[in-house]
This record gives structure tokens, sequence and C-alpha cells, in this order.
């Protein structure tokens, strides 16, 4: 009787920290980072970079704040019009993130004059995380990465105590009906004669 308890706590136990440990403390470790690719845009005649803010489903979104960062500081910021487009007038060449919402991309800017055949002539941006850019074509590419946040292999902090509360009640439940199943068993010996 006490070997079949001390199983049953053992088991409940080993179940309750399967529960509580991420799923990524289980996995094979990752392959090593693959940085995302650089893609090349090309600017207006102007100099300005245009394009437009989209959701999921190429619908124009209005308000969408675009920024521009070059070596993490924000060079050029704006926010989408009515019809999703957008325009940061005045960018010079370089290197630059793009980023709507929590969304960023590399990319490379360049004079239209000076601009690879295969660059972007105008910047598609997804406002659920995924940045694409247009070339003349009308083709679309995504970036490699999209940044995650959260606690834990991505869980935040209310679902973490969630389970970590729900898992607690079922080992305190598990250790009770044990000890009910013990007192059972115990006036059953009693009652029988």
């Amino acid at each position: 009787m006490k070997f079949s308890r001390k199983l049953t706590h053992a088991v409940v136990a080993l179940a309750c920290i399967g529960m509580v440990v991420p799923q990524a403390a289980f996995a094979a470790p990752k392959a090593a980072a693959v940085a995302p690719k650089t893609r090349d845009v090309a600017l207006q005649s102007t100099g300005a970079l245009n394009g437009a803010v989209l959701n999921a489903t190429a619908q124009p979104v209005e308000g969408a704040k675009v920024t521009l960062t070059q070596n993490g500081k924000a060079v050029a910021t704006t926010i989408s019009q009515k019809d999703g487009s957008f325009s940061l007038p005045a960018v010079k060449t370089g290197t630059y993130e793009i980023a709507v919402g929590e969304a960023k991309a590399p990319i490379r800017v360049w004079t239209a004059a000076a601009a690879p055949a295969n660059a972007a002539r105008k910047m598609a941006l997804a406002s659920e995380g995924v940045i694409r850019a247009q070339n003349g074509g009308g083709e679309y590419y995504a970036p490699e990465y999209v940044e995650q946040g959260g606690v834990l292999g991505g869980l935040d902090i209310i679902t973490l105590w969630t389970v970590t509360a729900a898992t607690g009640a079922l080992v305190l439940g598990a250790i009770n009906q044990s000890d009910l199943n013990d007192i059972q068993d115990q006036l059953d010996q009693i009652a029988t004669p």
C-alpha cells in the first residue's frame, strides 16, 4: 500500500514538472541563428522612401507607425495614411532597419539611379508581424525573423502563474485522493471480521 502511494506521488510530481517546464527545455538544441537577409530598396527620384502598410488580407492600415532606424537610432518616423501609404522624405543611402509594430527587417537603401535591378521600388509592410517589399514586378518577399517576447519560452507572466496554480491544485487533489483511498482501505479492514 505504501509503495503504491509513493508511486502515485512520484507520477503526479513528474506530471506536474512536465506541465511547468517549458517545452523548449525538452527540445533538441536549435541550429545556429541565421542572420536576416538585408533587402535592397530603391528610393524615389525625390529621395523619399515610399510604401504602404497592409493587414494580413492586403487591406490598407491607417495610423500604423513606421520607423526607420540606423545603428539603433530612429532616423525617421511616420504614420500611414487612410489608404495605408507612407512616405519617409529625404532618406540617405545606407543600411537601415524598418519597423511597423513589432515587425522589423533590415534594408539597404539605394538611389533610384544606383539601385540594383532586384531592388524593391516600393515597400509593403504588413501590420501583423511580417514585412514585405514589392519590386516593379509585384513580387513580395519577407524577412526571416520577427522578434518574439514573453517569459520562459514565450509564456507571459499571467499564463505562467495560472499554469503554476493549476499544477499545485492538481498535486494537492491527487494527494488528497490518495489519503482518502487509504482511509477507505482502513475502514474496510475494520469493518471486515
